[in-house]
């Protein structure tokens, strides 16, 4: 009997111990399968929120298995509408086709289970962009063997860098092909561009003092260094140096940045080595004087100059003019003529011209300056000595051309997409050459497809510009915005500039 009842006390223990190991198994088991559905939910969590596009493609049959929604809306496409799709709908054309570029990224996954890089991509209504894509391998246990890839649209990013290359190639061919020399320094000194033909008269190649510093390689040249540190405080500096027998009228302009700071400056030089050595044969050799007065390429006036009662400069006589006055001013039968009578208005609007003629003529002392001449609408270069007191010399070039040179190495070293109102180049049969990113508002306005022509209206404002050489204004509404249109046409090149 006691032995019955202890198998019985055993038999009850060893339930008991089972129903308690059931009992944890199945917590267990309720526990697990909640953590796993808070991982699952979790995860949906962080592929719904994602900056990137993610999706999943079948390595055996590339078709899209799964994307999230910021990679279907990124593509044009309602979410789960790509699934089933073969990846090759995402790829555009480029030296490759869909399919070639599909083979490529398999290839390398295959090789070594990654694949990162750049790609352009196509939407579901035809329009190209540019993402960087993230590729891996991975064992699904649905899916089996899979890619999971992640892409960030890069498309403003890549238009930034080509427009930046456009700009530099522009700058790069204008300055390497100029007669004289182009250069950047930065702040601290250092030569950060050194290009021009101008470079083999002193012995240098384009790119060979880039690099060294400016304080150091011109060490001798004191005068000039100065003028440069004026040009670092913020003034546009003109000075004339001789570097081993070869003179250059050298332009100094701060480089400023979009906050206003000065991060160092912009340099052109023009080999005047010519005009100085006849300068000089003018003043060594006066038997050589009526010959180098009437073939010279300058322009000079011998002039007398008038004051007032409280001597001050009011007008001026020609008394004796070369050929290449007249060749470069277009003015005709001046001398024994006043300046008032030659130039009409002259006298208010270029009172500066007439204060430094009387103070060279008064003082003796000789100057050079540049002066645009209201009156005459032109840009000249003068030197002017006197060499007998109430009278004057003024040797003179007109610089109008080079000085629109100097303004468009300015303007491309500030690049046009900083520029925040649009700026487009349009040719002549309607095509957009050149848009920067604020024209993106307008060009959809406009209706415009790349490689198109512009419609009707704005394609007939081109046509009309360039056929009457005159600039065209224009107001268009756009978002409740006025946008004001002017068409500038550059009528020896075929294409307008639209400024917004």
């Amino acid at each position: 009997m006691k032995d019955e009842n202890k198998t019985k006390a055993g038999l009850i223990k060893e339930l008991k111990t089972l129903r308690k190991e059931r009992e944890e198994s199945n917590l267990n088991e309720i526990t697990g399968r909640k953590q796993a559905e808070e991982e699952q939910e979790l995860h949906a969590v962080m592929m719904k929120n994602v900056p990137e596009g993610v999706f999943l493609i079948g390595l055996d049959d590339l078709r899209i298995k799964w994307t999230n929604e910021r990679f279907a809306k990124m593509f044009g496409y309602d979410p789960g509408e790509m699934v089933g799709k073969k990846v090759d709908i995402l790829n555009a054309p480029t030296k490759r086709t869909p399919t070639e570029t599909r083979i490529s990224i398999a290839d390398i996954l295959r090789k070594t289970g990654e694949w990162h890089g750049e790609i352009k991509n196509i939407k579901r209504d035809g329009t190209h962009f540019w993402c960087y894509a993230n590729v891996s391998l991975f064992d699904h246990p649905q899916y089996g063997k899979i890619m999971v890839a992640a892409h960030t649209d890069i498309t403003e990013r890549k238009r930034a860098e080509e427009e930046l290359q456009e700009s530099e190639e522009k700058f790069r061919t204008l300055v390497t092909n100029t007669e004289g020399l182009v250069y950047m320094i930065a702040k601290d000194g250092t030569i950060l561009l050194s290009e021009g033909k101008g470079l083999s008269k002193i012995g240098l190649k384009p790119g060979e003092i880039v690099g060294k510093s400016v304080f150091k390689l011109y060490k001798d040249y004191p005068d000039m260094l100065d003028k440069i540190r004026k040009a670092f405080k913020g003034e546009t500096v003109i000075a004339e140096v001789n570097i081993g027998g070869v003179y250059f009228r050298n332009w100094y302009t701060p480089h400023i940045n979009k906050k206003g700071e000065i991060i160092g400056l912009l340099g052109l030089s023009v080999n005047i080595t010519e005009r100085k050595k006849m300068e000089q044969k003018m003043r060594k050799s006066e038997p050589l004087y009526h010959s180098l007065f009437e073939n010279m390429l300058n322009g000079l006036a011998y002039c007398q100059m008038h004051f007032d009662d409280h001597d001050r400069p009011y007008d001026f006589t020609y008394l004796s003019v070369n050929r290449a006055f007249e060749t470069l001013t277009g003015l005709r039968n001046v001398v024994g003529k006043k300046a008032s009578e030659v130039i009409p208005g002259i006298q208010q609007s270029d009172l500066e011209l007439f204060k430094i003629y009387g103070r060279v003529s008064t003082t003796g002392k000789p100057e050079r300056f540049e002066m645009f001449v209201s009156s005459l609408q032109m840009w000249f270069w003068v030197s002017v000595y006197s060499s007998e007191r109430g009278y004057f010399v003024s040797v003179f070039d007109v610089i109008t051309e080079r000085k629109k040179a100097i303004e468009e190495i300015e303007k491309l070293a500030k690049f046009p997409t900083e520029n925040p109102n649009p700026v487009l180049r349009i040719s002549k049969d309607g095509t957009v050459l050149y848009h920067n990113y604020a024209s993106e508002s307008l060009l959809r306005h406009w209706h415009y497809k790349e490689g198109e022509p512009l419609q009707d209206r704005w394609h007939h404002l081109v046509l009309d510009a360039l056929h009457d050489d005159d600039i065209k204004t224009v107001d268009t509404e756009i978002a409740n915005k006025v946008i004001s249109l002017t068409f500038a046409p550059i009528v020896e090149k075929d294409f307008v500039n639209v400024y917004g």
